[in-house]
């Protein structure tokens, strides 16, 4: 496995350096630029395999392949030996349980009741606590007094790690997926049916346990928000249709539902508020560096390179916002206009003549097509919104953002996909054909999230996604096989912005739609379900592994949006109620004073109604978690008890 410009070594020596690495768990693969000099990847390997009395890493490394642009990529690897010696007491020792809004129990990697069954490092160390280490240990490198690299300014002192990576000769970094782990941690994972199996939380709790220990607490926190949000689906479109289908009397289904709905929603949003406050706010471990991908304060850069004063910024920002919310605005008002002239166009066509079963499917198109367009504008909004606030501090690197929560992206992505609907309920007045709308484009978007989401680029992967020496690769052994699979993934640097995305607008469409059409939460419910078993796939087949990461702390950020959204749709319903036929019979005789005043007293109803309905569940709550300490106080004290006869015997 020879790269151009790099020395070869002997057959014997390869083969030696490719069985240490094969027996060294983790493994993290460095990527260069491909005008990268030879005399700079032998200085950073001899750097790295230097014992730490001469200024080293004391890890091993070898170049073990190359890029689809031709650049060196580089296995550094450590021994457990190495990793047990870095690790501090307090991280090898204490117990550690997973206090996340889950309920997840201590980690099996330190659980010694079941050892030897993928439990990360000897038993002491999960793979996420290792790969945090791996970073520490490279992250302490730094440059020598007498050391000098050729086309690279460095001065003594400074970090090897981050001034590469500053100066774009380390092009990117992840971990190597462990095999044995990985193979263990899908497993569980369909065992549990996607952590929804079990309404028990056992099963739940261990598949989250499994990916907080692989992937990091950032990845487990999101996967136990996914479960949590659809096992209250689950429910929700239990009880939508079995109402639905007990036919109630149609002058008060459309109010019924809207009241559940309103249960529902103060329920389910006072049950993720009492979680998420027992989740870690951006905690990292002690082992793990705080930025190993960047620079840690601006003032490390020069005066030419800090950018603009405070209030050019702001400004250019204000127009960036404005540029891109009114670009997005034209898009989406241009294909819902094209949709309403497309849909008369049909329906004309459809009454005056009488057209075969075959050719009524045409009824269905416009609606397909817009859901397809509405796929597609959120697809362009999320990747321009990454360009708002995330701009390069310098050359070389790339400023990214974890679980962006933007005002424009959440704005832009409600109106695409509600505009229509409020159009045809107020302008129109059409809430009969309303529900054969949505059913259309709920299940286009949910077969278009499946396929371009999953089957297209897991083809288009592997049409053209191999390296170039792909048929020499059958002669080579699977270790190396497996480096040059990851090497040829996509890199994605989080899942969970589309993700929360997805659970934000599958929640409006309950809370605005159910009452005027129940299977809507069935919809929601089942989209919700093949999301979770995508991204969990996505994460683990298609996309490299990323580096673990602890919580990022935006779970009470999402929280408070969907209380904003979810008070916006309680008024939009109320509203919706207004517009019903049964409604306007009600209100036929009243005047435009007493209609405003019965439209108010309904909202202070629902208002009313969800306040008390989240100020029970507090308390029910409350009143859980007192016991549960009561009951641990009571086992801790007779456990003392026991440990205190023994020096007595």
């Amino acid at each position: 496995c020879e790269v151009k410009g790099l020395p070869n070594v002997t057959k014997a020596k390869s083969i030696l350096l490719l069985q240490r690495l094969h027996n060294i768990a983790p493994l993290i693969l460095l990527e260069f630029h491909p005008e990268t000099a030879a005399i700079t990847v032998d200085w950073l390997l001899g750097k790295i395999t230097k014992p730490e009395s001469l200024g080293g890493a004391d890890l091993q490394g070898r170049v073990i392949g190359q890029t689809k642009a031709a650049g060196p990529v580089v296995a550094i690897g450590a021994t457990s030996e190495r990793l047990l010696l870095e690790a501090d007491e307090e991280l090898l020792f204490r117990p550690k349980p997973f206090h996340c809004s889950w309920d997840l129990q201590p980690s099996t990697a330190c659980d010694p009741l079941h050892p030897g069954e993928a439990e990360g490092l000897c038993g002491m160390l999960s793979s996420a606590e290792a790969v945090d280490l791996m970073q520490k240990i490279l992250s302490q490198l730094m440059v020598g007094e007498r050391e000098e690299v050729l086309g690279v300014s460095m001065l003594p002192g400074d970090p090897v790690m981050e001034s590469l990576r500053r100066h774009g000769i380390i092009t990117d970094s992840y971990p190597l997926h462990d095999a044995p782990q990985l193979a263990h941690l899908r497993q569980t994972f369909r065992a549990s049916w996607g952590g929804l199996k079990s309404f028990t939380k056992t099963d739940r709790q261990h598949c989250l346990a499994e990916i907080k220990g692989y992937f990091g607490e950032g990845a487990a926190c999101y996967f136990g928000f996914l479960g949590f949000f659809i096992n209250a689906l689950f429910l929700k479109s239990l009880l939508a249709v079995v109402l639905y289908n007990i036919h109630l009397s149609n002058s008060w289904n459309l109010i019924f539902f809207s009241f559940s709905n309103v249960i529902w929603s103060g329920l389910f949003l006072q049950g993720w508020k009492q979680r998420s406050e027992r989740c870690p706010k951006g905690r990292r471990s002690s082992s793990c560096p705080s930025d190993s991908t960047g620079l840690k304060d601006a003032s490390d850069l020069p005066q030419q390179q800090r950018g603009n004063s405070p209030v050019n910024i702001c400004h250019n920002t204000f127009l960036q916002s404005i540029l891109f919310l009114g670009s997005m605005f034209l898009l989406s008002s241009v294909l819902i206009l094209v949709y309403f002239h497309l849909d008369t166009i049909i329906w004309n066509f459809s009454c005056k003549k009488q057209m075969s079963t075959i050719k009524q499917t045409l009824n269905y198109l416009p609606d397909i097509l817009l859901a397809m367009a509405i796929e597609g504008v959120d697809h362009i909004a999320l990747h321009f919104s990454h360009c708002l606030y995330a701009k390069p501090l310098h050359q070389g690197h790339q400023a990214r953002l974890y679980q962006p929560l933007l005002p424009e992206l959440v704005i832009i992505s409600i109106y695409n996909h509600f505009a229509v609907h409020f159009c045809r309920a107020y302008v129109q007045h059409d809430l009969i054909t309303l529900n054969y709308h949505l059913t259309v484009q709920l299940v286009t978007q949910t077969t278009f999230h499946l396929l371009f989401g999953g089957l297209f680029p897991y083809l288009r992967w592997k049409w053209t996604g191999k390296p170039p020496s792909h048929c020499q690769l059958e002669r080579e052994p699977p270790f190396l096989k497996q480096i040059h699979d990851q090497i040829s993934r996509p890199t994605r640097n989080s899942i969970e912005t589309n993700g929360h995305m997805n659970m934000l607008i599958a929640y409006c469409h309950v809370m605005l739609f159910s009452g005027t059409y129940p299977l809507c939460a069935l919809w929601c419910f089942l989209r919700a379900v093949a999301q979770s078993h995508l991204d969990f796939w996505q994460m683990c087949v298609f996309f490299r592994r990323p580096f673990p990461q602890a919580t990022s702390g935006m779970e009470h950020a999402w929280h408070s949006l969907f209380e904003i959204v979810d008070l916006l749709s309680t008024v939009a319903n109320a509203m919706l109620l207004w517009t019903s036929s049964d409604f306007q019979l009600f209100l036929s005789g009243l005047s435009q004073w007493e209609i405003v005043k019965i439209m108010l007293g309904l909202l202070l109803l629902l208002m009313g109604l969800k306040m008390a309905v989240m100020s029970a569940a507090s308390r029910i709550f409350s009143s859980k978690m007192l016991k549960k300490k009561k009951k641990k106080k009571k086992k801790k004290k007779k456990k003392s008890g026991i440990f205190f006869l023994f020096p007595l015997l």
